[in-house]
């Protein structure tokens, strides 16, 4: 019975039955576990960041056109849930749903290219392809730019009349450029595709119409999506489009580095070696293809090596973090149904005795890479962050304002700057510490330290020595002196005195409100004997305080009256996993 199997599997006919039915069935399980990773994958700060731009634009706080397209769609999140992790999961969903479209065109792009097994296998390259698996359904710019992108291509492609079609695929593509203006890298793919009618005599004069009309539509349509949303912002535009987008330009792309993000690359060349074999492998078929034959028929595979254009970003791109492959792969994969094609094609001989055998076991390998892939991110939780969120919320059932790095509690106005590794940069290369003039004009009653940039247990040396970003030595210290730990990660503004001399300490408190003396005898502050326990109220400015008891070397005045503190230890591990 085995030998029949083998032997089925091996032969042309058998092995495209056994092959097409194994990849349907291995892309329907996928998807339904990609379903499952969105529940249960732990929220990254850009999610929360993302998330943040709705809440903005609802309290009337967004000031910036551009990369916040999205809060249209999503005005609702806020009402799903009070939590901003089940707001994300929700958002994830959307996104989910935009994936499956996605997954849909992937594969009508490849038929127009390949027949129906090559183009399922590149579709499942990419939805194998680890760092989609674990950033395919994130709450981020690069899900949603790929969708329209996806949707451009397929327009453009489509049977519809010319000028609907190219009208349409503008429209989609300026979509994505609000979403994000790094869908920039999208626009040579369509130019190539365009340019393709206008390289044949018969097709020269309704190519040059259909290219025109694209440009045309495509300026036209980023206009109106621009000031129609600049136009719907609260407040007017801090910076205008163009000084934004050269800032941009100028971090991400004419920063002097060659391969900015190599160790991302290479970590995802060794965890998906089948795909980039495959795409190497298709791309060298592809090129040869073109110079024998050229690249001017519409339906010519080698047309998918425009596809790989946006590739080439990798060179320069700053932020080609593994997020941004969900971005850049999806056509892109598609070379490498070209590879599994030609293996299909290939006859039996003494050094393949088995092509179909051979074919199924890449298939059976990318079943593989992915199931590693999967657990890892199934593996993750997002308990710690749940249960830090929902006590911000049991503490502060109104919103105040707070520190921290990315917007976590999103429904609450931040503080401060997005920490990611680009603004801390910024904030570093401009060396004028900020917090004390935050703190003193917004009056931020707690800190999440959920960057260890913002860990105040943690020693700067210690946080230099790992490689990490560093606060001004200024800018730590205001907040070493402003706020004391509460639980896991979350801090409350507070002071820690040292009372063990007889001698009365002067403090300062930058944020005025009502405090609660944790203290194990009785303390003089200000000329006024309170107990432990006693809540007072502490005015912006310099106090004083007095130990009534020799040895009185703890004492810790946390704000709020008697502030919940849960009894429990937050869970273990850090507030955010993997990248």
């Amino acid at each position: 019975m085995a030998d029949t199997a083998i032997e089925r599997i091996g032969s042309g006919a058998g092995a495209e039955a056994v092959l097409e039915k194994l990849l349907l069935l291995a892309v329907g399980l996928v998807l339904l576990l990609k379903l499952h990773l969105l529940f249960v994958a732990n929220v990254n700060w850009d999610e929360f960041f993302y998330l943040s731009k709705v809440h903005d634009y609802l309290r009337g706080d967004l000031a910036i056109p551009l990369q916040t397209f999205h809060v249209h769609a999503l005005t609702w999140l806020p009402w799903v849930a009070e939590n901003e992790v089940d707001q994300v999961i929700v958002a994830r969903l959307v996104v989910y749903g935009l994936g499956l479209a996605s997954a849909w065109m992937i594969y009508r792009i490849g038929r127009r290219y390949l027949d129906r097994l090559p183009a399922l296998f590149g579709l499942f390259c990419y939805l194998t392809f680890s760092y989609v698996v674990e950033h395919g359904t994130s709450f981020r710019f690069d899900p949603i730019a790929a969708f329209f992108f996806l949707a451009s291509v397929t327009l453009l492609l489509s049977a519809w009349p010319r000028w609907i079609a190219a009208g349409a695929s503008a429209l989609a593509i300026a979509a994505a450029l609000m979403i994000t203006i790094k869908s920039v890298f999208y626009l040579p793919v369509l130019g190539l595709l365009l340019l393709g009618p206008l390289l044949r005599r018969e097709t020269r004069i309704d190519g040059l119409k259909t290219a025109l009309l694209f440009a045309l539509s495509l300026a036209v349509g980023f206009l109106a999506l621009y000031l129609m949303h600049r136009a719907s912002l609260g407040v007017p535009e801090t910076q205008n489009a163009a000084g934004f987008a050269g800032k941009a330009a100028d971090k991400v792309i004419r920063h002097g580095a060659f391969f900015p993000r190599l160790p991302y690359f290479v970590h995802g060349l060794i965890e998906n070696l089948v795909v980039w074999g495959c795409l190497i492998t298709g791309t060298f078929l592809l090129a040869r293809q073109a110079l024998r034959r050229g690249a001017g028929e519409a339906a010519n595979p080698a047309v998918l090596l425009v596809f790989l254009v946006p590739l080439l970003s990798l060179l320069f791109y700053r932020n080609a973090f593994p997020y941004f492959y969900v971005f850049l792969m999806p056509l892109a994969c598609l070379t490498c149904g070209v590879a599994f094609a030609a293996l299909l094609e290939l006859r039996p001989s003494r050094l393949l005795r088995s092509p179909g055998l051979i074919a199924f076991g890449l298939v059976l390998a990318l079943c593989v890479s992915y199931g590693k892939i999967y657990l890892g991110v199934a593996a993750q939780s997002t308990q710690l962050q749940r249960e830090t969120i929902a006590l911000v919320h049991r503490l502060f059932p109104t919103p105040v304002p707070y520190i921290d790095r990315c917007s976590m509690v999103s429904s609450f106005p931040k503080v401060g700057f997005f920490m990611s590794s680009w603004g801390m940069e910024n904030y570093l290369d401009a060396g004028r510490p900020i917090y004390r003039d935050l703190i003193v004009r917004d009056r931020p009653p707690f800190l999440l330290a959920n960057s260890f940039s913002l860990d105040l247990a943690m020693p700067q040396e210690e946080l230099r020595a790992l490689g990490g970003y560093t606060l001004l030595e200024e800018d730590f210290a205001v907040l070493s002196e402003t706020y004391v730990h509460h639980w896991g990660t979350l801090y409350v503004a507070g002071k820690r005195l040292d009372l063990s001399t007889a001698q009365p300490e002067s403090f300062e408190i930058l944020i005025p409100g009502r405090y609660t003396l944790e203290a194990a005898s009785d303390v003089m502050i200000d000329g006024v004997r309170y107990a432990p326990g006693s809540t007072l109220m502490l005015v912006a400015g310099i106090h004083t305080a007095e130990g009534l008891d020799d040895g009185l070397d703890e004492v810790v005045l946390r704000w709020g009256e008697d502030l919940y503190r849960p009894s429990d230890p937050p869970p273990e591990g850090w507030i955010f996993a993997g990248f």
